[in-house]
This record gives structure tokens, C-alpha cells and sequence, in this order.
């Protein structure tokens, strides 16, 4: 991510309803039209099912009504099959989107998660991309 972004307390974004543990989050600069900080989430969470995309069934019917699943999809990155979504939402009157790679590592469930207002999301999503293939599992 650019040099603008600081690292943030992770646990300060854990919310009940999604069990997955925060180990990165990083809060980002804003445009001038921008009234919420860009925030870039790292999760992982053990594998619930017998496959990815029947654990990731499970986690997208856990998603709260007001946000919108517009995309869920397999990508490569860096020779490696992910699933990647993008959500919308709106809190207190203002359009946010995020993006999200799921990256399976055995039987660990990773996300790497991208979330920014809407009249930013867009002009970031570029750097957003470049960031999300720069992500290894590290033993």
C-alpha cells in the first residue's frame, strides 16, 4: 500500500458477526471528498467445510441484508486460483464498496480485504489490485 497508510489495532475492526481473526489492518489517506479513512483488513478464520467455495456458501449467507454481493469470483493471482468479491453498502447515508480476496492455505481461510467510500473506491481499486498480489502466507 502507499506510504500513507499506518497500521492500525487490529482488533479495534473485529465484529461479532464475522469469525474471522484480524492479524493486519491498516487505515489509509483520504480524498477531500472523503469523510471515512480507506481501511485495508488481513483475516483468516480455519476451513468449515469440505471445500472453499462451500465454506465461502456459508460466510456469503452470513452477510447482513443491507450489504449487496455484486461479484464473487474466481482470479489468479500470482499463479494462485482466489475468490475475489466486491460489496456495497451504505452506512449513514454514504456509499461504501470493498473488495475481497479469499485466499485458501490448507485449511486456513485468508482475506484480504479492501474497503473505501464509494467516490474513492474506484481510483484506488487499482492500487488495490497491485496490493492484494503482494500477499504470501508466511511460515
Amino acid at each position: 500500500m502507499p506510504p500513507e497508510f499506518e497500521v492500525g489495532d487490529p482488533q479495534l475492526f473485529n465484529d461479532s458477526a464475522n469469525t474471522a481473526m484480524h492479524e493486519l489492518a491498516l487505515t489509509g489517506f483520504r480524498l477531500d471528498s472523503s469523510l471515512y479513512r480507506t481501511l485495508v483488513l488481513v483475516s483468516y478464520q480455519p476451513l468449515t467445510a469440505a471445500t472453499l467455495d462451500l465454506h465461502l456458501d456459508g460466510e456469503v449467507a452470513k452477510i447482513p441484508a443491507e450489504v449487496h454481493l455484486s461479484e464473487r469470483r474466481k482470479v489468479t493471482l500470482n499463479a494462485t486460483e482466489v475468490v475475489r468479491f466486491m460489496l456495497e453498502t451504505r452506512i449513514d447515508n454514504l456509499d461504501f464498496n470493498d473488495v475481497t480476496y479469499v485466499f485458501l492455505d490448507g485449511s486456513t481461510v485468508w482475506y484480504v480485504e479492501y474497503i473505501a467510500q464509494i467516490n474513492e473506491f474506484f481510483e484506488m481499486l487499482s492500487v488495490f489490485e497491485k496490493s492484494a498480489q503482494t500477499f504470501r502466507v508466511v511460515r
